[in-house]
């Protein structure tokens, strides 16, 4: 399992193949499941505990006011999960791949609720786009030549999209931080000897990470509400 999760009314405590409620206010275990499957992501609001597999497959779904078990559903494999939004994840899928090439060309993200069963289209976007969180329950997505899309991950909507100017011909890495009237989008690539190593094609798509390496790139400032650039140009960033 991953980490304690508090909700309102109780905290949900994974173990290494189990899973606990507590009550928070006494620490008194108010239900415990046994010989779960090992290694599983869990995603979790104020109704259902979802355990998903490394390999998607057999994932379940539980009732969180006794534990037990509502459905078992297949899902994508954890290498094509990208953001966790309460119980829901962001997954993409690859539309056309071709034969020696590095990514596919064009990739749908989709947001898969396990509790209802139901997903959701989010997009088609370039192979070589960059994907990050951008806030609580929002997601931006960057392709090669500028355009900005974000994405309202409750409402399953986009918010806008945007071309910003003069971007850089390659990038490897995007990160976006809301800021007062703002969203702060910095797009770029490790320095040369500090790239991240072991990343899948995939998972190329989320690399903004606080524990990621030096980069260059470009910073641009654009309206939270319709992504219209506020600097005529990208301030230049080194290191």
């Amino acid at each position: 399992g991953r980490g304690m999760v508090a909700l309102p009314g109780f905290v949900v405590v994974p173990g290494q193949r189990s899973i606990a409620l507590l009550d928070p206010s006494s620490g008194h275990l108010l239900w415990e499941r046994r010989r779960l499957p090992p290694g599983l992501d869990w995603t979790v609001d104020t109704d259902v505990l979802c355990g998903l597999t490394a390999d998607g497959s057999r994932s379940f779904v539980l009732d969180i006011a006794d534990g037990r078990m509502l459905h078992q559903i297949d899902v994508p494999h954890r290498r094509q999960r990208l953001v966790v939004h309460g119980r829901r994840v962001v997954t993409i899928r690859s539309i056309d791949e071709l034969p020696g090439r590095f990514t596919a060309r064009r990739v749908r993200l989709e947001l898969i609720d396990p509790a209802t069963r139901q997903t959701r289209s989010l997009g088609e976007f370039s192979g070589d786009a960059r994907a990050t969180e951008a806030g609580p329950g929002r997601l931006a997505v960057m392709e090669p030549g500028g355009r900005l899309t974000l994405i309202d991950l409750e409402a399953a909507t986009t918010v806008f999209h945007a071309t910003l100017p003069a971007p850089p011909r390659d990038f490897a890495r995007l990160i976006v931080q809301p800021w007062q009237d703002r969203y702060l989008v910095l797009a770029g690539s490790p320095v040369e000897g500090e790239e991240a190593a072991g990343v899948s094609p995939l998972q190329q798509l989320m690399l903004a990470s606080p524990a990621s390496a030096p980069m260059s790139g470009c910073l641009w400032a654009v309206d939270r509400l319709s992504g219209e650039s506020l600097w005529q140009a990208p301030a230049i960033v080194e290191r």
